[in-house]
């Protein structure tokens, strides 16, 4: 039987079993041959959910289920299928096992249906399909008509172990889920992706893109201090020879960072659209990194990436994810925060911030940015000679006995990682004192620069080195 070949349909014609069996056949066989030849991976898990309750008797059974399988057919339990309930040995999950879904495949030459007693005795048939001796009262629908009955199937559907496939090649099968061993308990891998024909179908691949995409973005909101201003007043932005490469960098998160957003806005985007736009990022990133090429590929030709590969994602995506962290990481230094010290109270020269928890680090470098409507050298002498910063609590006690405070020190240039304005002065915050270590408890820190103009804008930025 050719299942591309439609019914000769025509009067008079003697109906048989076989004409609506064919039909059917062949309206199933188009629409999967079409999706195969015109889209990507059609076929995976599109819902599931595990009844992890049952995993302590030592039992498999699932809530719910939606799968489409490689030959078109559309699985929905409860729905249009049985499953069975699977027990299982503990001792035989150990470090994990791989949980498949599995249909009997069409037999041209085989019965492929069995009646059943029960619709609970269907679970257990040995066929594709199963149906109850029993015949289903169905309402007219179109006319008030009297009820009707109909035998009604539903798919077998059985749970089988990934040591058990190799000898069951008359059945389609999906993998959905892994389990492990953890103590005396069954436990749910849950950062296992199975096939999946779209991102809502797996928590643990959205879990990941949502991930790089806040990822993307927070580089770029560090970044953003690098923006080209284009008043031209005292505080825009100079473009740095020594920062073109992170304009660079901020160009490629500016460009990634919506479509990252826009793609998980869309539970139904397939997950090789996702790859695809990763590996896009992967070649984007590639510029400000010698380790591997666009492609992935070291020079001494190691592949970084494998190509997609719809039955192993979790492999896949754990690679672009791994590989594209480790480009951001390459990318240099950029300020990891940005505090403006506001003014405070009426005496001018007196500003104060308060220092997030993020603000303190073993690796962090502090620097202080002054701007204002005043000659560049004038505003450093001032800030050298009159300057005190410490903790709120200690600038009276610091100006009333000319204390010096935190030591800063006036650099000719802005330094790697930091903004560089036209004006500003830069000065590097010491930290190796005792007076840092109450700015670190506080987290406040105040300045107080006596006769300060008034456009005085003062900036903390923390970088990595």
């Amino acid at each position: 039987m050719n299942p591309l070949q439609p019914v000769f349909w025509r009067q008079g014609l003697f109906l048989q079993p076989q004409h609506f069996q064919h039909n059917d056949y062949l309206l199933r066989h188009r629409q999967s041959r079409l999706s195969a030849l015109t889209m990507p991976y059609v076929w995976g898990v599109a819902d599931m959910e595990l009844d992890e309750a049952a995993l302590a008797d030592q039992s498999v059974m699932m809530n719910r289920l939606t799968v489409l399988m490689r030959d078109g057919l559309l699985i929905e339990y409860p729905g249009n299928a049985v499953l069975e309930r699977r027990r299982f040995d503990l001792s035989r999950l150990g470090g994990g096992r791989t949980l498949y879904v599995g249909v009997r495949r069409m037999l041209p030459d085989q019965a492929n249906v069995q009646v059943v007693e029960r619709i609970e005795q269907a679970a257990q048939a040995e066929t594709r399909l199963a149906a109850t001796a029993e015949p289903a009262e169905l309402p007219d629908t179109y006319e008030q008509g009297p009820h009707g009955q109909v035998e009604l199937m539903s798919y077998v559907v059985r749970l089988f172990w990934e040591d058990e496939i190799a000898s069951l090649g008359q059945y389609e099968l999906m993998p959905v889920a892994r389990l492990f061993q953890d103590g005396d308990q069954a436990r749910v891998q849950h950062e296992f992706i199975p096939p999946c024909l779209n991102l809502a179908a797996s928590p643990a691949l959205g879990k990941l893109l949502r991930q790089l995409r806040d990822e993307v973005a927070g580089r770029a909101r560090q970044l953003e201090v690098f923006k080209v201003r284009q008043s031209g007043a005292a505080h825009g932005l100079e473009i740095d020879a020594g920062h073109i490469d992170l304009l660079l960098a901020l160009s490629v998160f500016n460009q990634f960072g919506p479509a990252l957003h826009q793609l998980m806005e869309s539970p139904t985007t397939h997950p090789w659209e996702a790859d695809g736009l990763l590996r896009q990022l992967v070649g984007a990133l590639s510029t400000f990194s010698d380790r591997c090429n666009m492609l992935g590929e070291t020079r001494d030709g190691r592949m970084l990436l494998s190509a997609y590969r719809h039955m192993d994602l979790g492999a896949g995506f754990h690679a672009l994810a791994t590989l594209i962290r480790s480009q951001l990481n390459e990318i240099a230094a950029a300020p990891e925060m940005l505090v403006r010290m506001q003014q405070e109270g009426a005496a001018p020269g007196y500003y104060v911030a308060d220092l997030p928890e993020g603000f303190f680090g073993q690796r962090h470098r502090y620097h202080l940015v002054a701007s204002g409507e005043m000659e560049g050298s004038q505003l450093a002498a001032m800030m050298a000679t009159s300057a005190k910063m410490a903790v709120p609590e200690q600038i009276e006690m610091l100006v009333t006995h000319s204390l010096p405070g935190l030591d800063l020190i006036h650099l000719p240039e802005a330094p790697r990682g930091v903004p560089r304005r036209a004006g500003a002065q830069y000065f590097h915050v010491d930290t190796l004192s005792d007076a840092w270590a109450r700015v670190v408890q506080a987290h406040r820190l105040a300045l107080f620069l006596p006769d300060a103009p008034a456009s005085l804008q003062l900036e903390l930025i923390v970088s990595k080195w």
